[in-house]
């Protein structure tokens, strides 16, 4: 995906790399050239799930 390609969703490229770069380091991802494998689909929908609420003690 291009710079003006991530730009037309309304992202930040640092953003972009960062997220890319945390789920490398979690190996839900692997990245080889130009190619992306997903390895662990779970952890790339995690960020997506709205935390349960929390309730006092």
């Amino acid at each position: 995906m291009s710079r003006s390609d991530i730009g037309s969703y309304g992202l930040v490229l640092e953003t972009v790399s960062r997220v890319r770069a945390c789920f490398l380091e979690q190996s839900a991802i692997a990245v080889t050239g130009r190619e992306l494998n997903i390895s662990d689909i779970e952890a790339l929908e995690a960020p997506a799930q709205p935390s349960a609420p929390t309730t006092p003690a």
